[in-house]
């Protein structure tokens, strides 16, 4: 089975419910976040998708993403990113 390993920051989901069940976290980490911004610590994943999951988490990232914050994913020569922004 190939999969997709990704980078989400938590902050960046109003759900965050939505890596439910389709990826694995792989490790946990906080980062401090950039001048500004509304959370001092960003909430980092390392995590893993299946392949057959990723069209769907994508999808269901982009529902429930903040603005102006992208989580991105790769396998092999492939990248998804899923990008939201205020405009």
């Amino acid at each position: 089975m190939q999969n997709f390993t990704g980078v989400v920051i938590l902050e960046s989901l109003n759900d965050p419910s939505a890596l439910d069940n389709r990826a694995t976290v792989l490790r946990a980490s906080d980062i401090k976040a950039p001048p500004n911004d509304p959370h001092p610590v960003w909430s980092r994943r390392l995590v893993r998708v299946p392949l057959e999951s990723m069209r769907d988490l994508a999808h269901d990232l982009a529902k429930t993403m903040t603005a102006d914050f992208y989580n991105h994913f790769v396998k092999d020569t492939t990248l998804v990113v899923r990008v939201t922004s205020k405009s």
